[in-house]
């Protein structure tokens, strides 16, 4: 699936894969791949995704690779992108037990999540300029593992709580953690 290039940005170029009213609307045991929107959500916008994969999706201009203002539940959201702007793997969502693996916001922050609420996830192996992992999120209870960035391999400007940060690696600054609250 794919989104206009021109329009209304937000009926016409948003959720490349799945566009939902809104966080009340569900989708279960699906597979999102290769999807692209040419502003937020290039393989989801909204809704609430159950025992879902979402991957190889990408936003062109937009935020949010793999997902975008969605509620995910045990879902698997690898090799996503944001081009441009942030969030490869999610962009302002709520994850429980998910996996974001191979996610990247090249030009941007969060290359596994960006403004995300993370419980219980493993992020893993994502990229970005800022926050290789989490950028201005909160991670409860998550493993970050091998994410890299120019600064903040892991996590930058967010909070981590009860969190294990393991290889993480930056070219600039702060492999670990930046400018972040860790409890």
């Amino acid at each position: 699936g794919a989104t206009q290039s021109s329009g209304d940005g937000w009926w016409q170029a948003t959720g490349g894969g799945v566009w939902c009213e809104s966080t009340s609307s569900f989708v279960s045991n699906c597979l999102v791949i290769g999807n692209c929107a040419y502003n937020n959500g290039g393989g989801a916008y909204q809704g609430s995704f159950n025992n879902c994969v979402l991957t190889n999706n990408w936003a062109f201009l937009g935020s949010g690779g793999g997902a975008c203002q969605s509620a995910l539940n045990n879902c698997v959201v690898s090799g996503n992108s944001a081009l441009i702007a942030y969030g490869g793997g999610t962009f302002q969502g709520t994850l429980t037990n998910c996996v974001l693996s191979g996610n990247s916001a090249p030009s941007g922050s969060g290359g596994g999540a960006y403004q995300t609420t993370l419980n219980a996830c493993t992020v893993t192996a994502n990229s970005a300029s800022y926050g290789g992992g989490v950028y201005l999120g909160t991670a409860n209870n998550c493993a970050l593992t091998t994410n890299s960035a120019r600064v903040g391999g892991g996590s930058y400007n967010g909070t981590l709580n009860n969190c294990t940060l393991t290889a993480n690696s930056a070219t600039n600054t702060a492999g670990g953690v930046s400018s972040a609250t860790l409890n």
